[in-house]
């Protein structure tokens, strides 16, 4: 049983996380551009809580999404290169 792997569908997946995780990044952009202004007090635990907890839970989201992103585009690479090897040798 041969074990086709569709690289297009690789490559188009780890576009998709990619381009998440720099949605994400974007958003947390928005987010650090809008608690700049709030600077009145009864933001400032808001501003606080969002900076401990809300922030690096999103940071951490956009680091996994890159992240399988990253292991999709090597695992892809990794099995062109197998197949390449594979198709040399038995050629050779």
């Amino acid at each position: 049983a041969t074990n086709k792997i569709d690289y297009d569908v690789l490559e188009q997946a780890s576009k998709t996380y990619s381009n998440e995780a720099a949605a994400i990044a974007e958003v947390l952009s928005k987010l650090d551009s809008v608690n700049s202004t709030l600077a009145e007090d009864t933001a400032r635990a808001f501003i606080e809580r969002y900076e401990t907890e809300h922030k690096k839970a999103l940071q951490a989201a956009r680091d996994s999404i890159a992240d399988i992103a990253d292991y999709i585009a090597r695992y892809r690479q990794a099995e062109i290169e197998r197949d390449a090897s594979g198709a040399n040798s038995v050629r050779g």
